[in-house]
Formats: C-alpha cells, sequence, structure tokens
C-alpha cells in the first residue's frame, strides 16, 4: 500500500513539526494542519475516507468512562457536523504498536445531512512523550462494501510513530 508512493514530504514535515510520524499514501490531501487545535487531519474523495490524528499534553484518560466521554466528544468539537452514533458503538481495550490502547468502533453520522458510515479510532497515552493521541478513522460509502477501505485506513494508522 506504501511502497514508492508515499507523500514523504508531508511525514517528514509531521515528524520535524509535531513529533510523531505517520505514513500517508498518495491522494490523501490535508484537510486541517493545526498546531493550535492539536489536530492532523487528511481526506481522498471516490469513496470518501478520513484521517484525523488529535493529541493532548498529559495522561488525560483513566478509565473507560472517560474514554467514551473524550471519543463520543470528539467529533462535534474538532468536525463540527458530524456526530458519533450510540448505536453499535464498541469501545473495548486493544494492544496498539506499543501501547496500551482504547479501541472504538461504531457509526458516525452528519448532523444536518443524511450521511454516515463507520469509523474506528484508537485513543492512547505514550509516556515518552506525555501525550494522549486519539487516531480518527472514517468512511463514507453509501450502499457500497466498506471492509476494504476500513483495513486501508487501519493501515495507514497503524503506521503511526513517535520519537
Amino acid at each position: 500500500m506504501f511502497n514508492n508512493t508515499r507523500q514523504k514530504e508531508l511525514e517528514t514535515h509531521l515528524h520535524e513539526t509535531y513529533g510523531w510520524g505517520i505514513k500517508i499514501p498518495w491522494g490523501y490531501e490535508v484537510l486541517v494542519d493545526s498546531s493550535e487545535q492539536r489536530l492532523f487531519w487528511i481526506g481522498r474523495e471516490m469513496p470518501f475516507r478520513w484521517l484525523a490524528v488529535h493529541w493532548e499534553n498529559g495522561s488525560i484518560i483513566n478509565d473507560n468512562q472517560m474514554a467514551k466521554q473524550y471519543i463520543m466528544d470528539f467529533p462535534e468539537e474538532y468536525f463540527g457536523s458530524i456526530r458519533y452514533s450510540e448505536y453499535k458503538f464498541n469501545l473495548n481495550t486493544t494492544q496498539f504498536n506499543d501501547w496500551l490502547a482504547w479501541r472504538v468502533t461504531g457509526i458516525w453520522e452528519a448532523i444536518e445531512d443524511t450521511q454516515g458510515g463507520p469509523f474506528i479510532g484508537y485513543l492512547f497515552y505514550d509516556g515518552l512523550t506525555d501525550k494522549t493521541y486519539y487516531i480518527h478513522t472514517m468512511i463514507f460509502h453509501p450502499g457500497n462494501n466498506k471492509l476494504i477501505l476500513l483495513r486501508q485506513l487501519e493501515i495507514i494508522a497503524k503506521s503511526f510513530f513517535v520519537e
């Protein structure tokens, strides 16, 4: 998936600017790159797919309830026009690369439009950087199989690293 078609200049920018990195395949465009919001968001069209990385200083999540609240609040706070539905919302702990993480799956929905689709996210704390990270992926591809697209986004998400 990555081979020689990565956006290496953008990857270098992330690593040098934020101290973390992720492999970004060709075809994705930067939607938000904000140190003030602590948000990096990329997307690709046809079919629509998005990946965002958000970070906070310190360890801000202590238990499942706090993790769920943080995750549920995230899309409205940072994307504005979408939210996560309680329908099919699933939160559990898992291993994400070198970190113990909360993995969340479910359905996102537009607040004012008839749109939505699946999302997957990972929330974890990195003790070396003393930061909490949330990596969010979502798809909009009505009436079509989304499994391969979700797996591709997970591969991108799991290329995340800190140094």
